[in-house]
């Protein structure tokens, strides 16, 4: 089950919150229209973590993630996908 606690427009998320994902997924950031928009930082149940811009939903623009295993990727994304050296 998801919870949500923060700010609301109508049934909408809009503003900051934090979503807790039944798979144990965590988002912290701010919604516009109930989409992921602007900064935010996802913190993944296998350990992960990106921690950055977000655009409709998906990461885009700068951002860093950080694997399971510690490997670090600090740059641009694109379209959910990493996007640069």
């Amino acid at each position: 089950m998801e919870t949500y606690t923060g700010d609301w427009d109508g049934d909408l998320r809009h503003g900051i919150g934090i979503l807790k994902k039944a798979n144990r997924d965590v988002y912290v950031g701010c919604y516009v229209r109930g989409t992921r928009e602007g900064p935010g930082t996802l913190l993944y149940s296998d350990g992960s973590a990106y921690c950055g811009l977000w655009s409709a939903d998906k990461k885009e623009g700068e951002g860093e993630l950080v694997d399971r295993d510690g490997n670090v990727y600090v740059g641009g994304f694109v379209n959910d996908a990493m996007h640069g050296d």
